[in-house]
């Protein structure tokens, strides 16, 4: 597993109390109750592959490795798997994606990836140039919109690795409930070096094994907490995600963080809200919070790495837009730390 942990979905009843729950790895979900297994990714329902800057018509949807890659040579990996016969009548509480590493080159310390929600379908293809998805094309003669892959720019899930890791994980909880929603928008994630994404250069690569690996227990696996608890008392039920991911270090970065509720409803009055900045992190300051795009009425104070807010939301569900700075280390790499955000009513 990796040191440093940058997903930052909020796991978190709004009835003021935290879930805990205990991986049992092959249990079936059992209903009144919360329910934690893991769900290994087979070829014949996964589809997996990945795409070459330089070589951006190669096809190697039959490869046994995925690669992930930011240097002279940019490699991202593209991955679907269907999640509405797992999750069908169960509200999800939380979706981790893990891959087996093969082999991992860290520049500088740390390799900092993301993975985004793909907005176009693909065909995974078995090798054949010019065939199927490659940097280029999503199908035989359909090209991307955007080549190298068209993807939502915020990130789903996030990585930070570190030379001796033998697994990366990413918390996909919003892209799952998202395709639980709208099956027919599932096409599936993109992994990509998110240094490569916003146009540094850093020489990191890892390899993944794909679901075409011959042993079983390196392929992707899928870990789902799920439960049948009516959607307003969902821990899923409100997540985050901020913008930069990336920022510079010395610096007094502007972030925003978006707090989405997509099942339940606010409720009517005061969100209290917290926010813990990683290490190095230091005063925090608001300059706006926003409800679905209006202006909101708040209160804000810092207190040493905390930032803390009361939001007076309205009875419906939404995302709430909160716009602050604060003072990046002059040391460390700020690049996939994590902020931790709290939520109640």
């Amino acid at each position: 597993m990796s040191v440093m942990k940058s997903a930052i979905l909020i796991r978190a009843r709004v009835c003021h109390f935290w879930v805990v729950v205990v991986l049992l790895c092959g249990a079936a979900p059992v209903h009144g109750v919360t329910n934690t297994f893991s769900v290994t990714l087979d070829k014949s329902t996964t589809k997996d592959s990945y795409i070459i800057q330089t070589k951006p018509n190669e096809n190697h949807g039959k490869d046994n490795k995925l690669v992930v890659r930011e240097d002279s040579e940019d490699d991202r990996s593209v991955i679907e798997f269907p999640v509405d016969s797992l999750v069908a009548g169960w509200t999800v509480i939380s979706a981790e994606l893990t891959f087996t590493i093969r082999t991992l080159n860290v520049y500088n310390g740390i390799m900092a990836m993301s993975a985004h929600r793909l907005l176009e379908p693909w065909d995974e293809g078995n090798g054949k140039k010019n065939k199927d998805v490659s940097w280029n094309k999503r199908k035989t003669g359909i090209t991307w919109t955007s080549a190298g892959g068209t993807y939502r720019a915020v990130p789903a899930g996030r990585d930070t690795l570190v030379d001796g890791d033998t697994t990366a994980t990413f918390d996909i909880t919003s892209a799952v409930s998202f395709w639980a929603e709208n099956p027919d928008s599932n096409f599936g994630l993109l992994i990509a070096d998110a240094t490569e994404l916003v146009g540094t250069s850093d020489a990191d690569k890892v390899e993944f094994n794909s679901s075409d690996e011959g042993a079983v227990s390196k392929h992707p696996a899928l870990a789902l907490t799920l439960t049948d608890t009516p959607a307003d008392t969902s821990a899923d039920s409100v997540y985050a995600e901020i913008q930069p991911f990336s920022v510079t270090a010395g610096t007094r970065p502007t972030l925003v963080l978006y707090v989405n509720r997509v099942l339940g409803t606010w409720g009517t009055g005061s969100t209290w809200f917290q926010l813990t900045m990683p290490s190095g992190f230091t005063s925090p300051s608001v300059s706006a919070v926003t409800f679905n795009g209006s202006p909101s009425t708040y209160s804000n104070w810092g207190f040493g790495s905390n930032l803390f807010l009361d939001i007076n939301t309205p009875d419906i569900a939404g995302r709430l837009a909160i716009t602050f700075d604060v003072d990046a280390p002059a040391s460390a790499d700020p690049v996939g730390k994590d902020f931790i955000p709290r939520v109640s009513n």
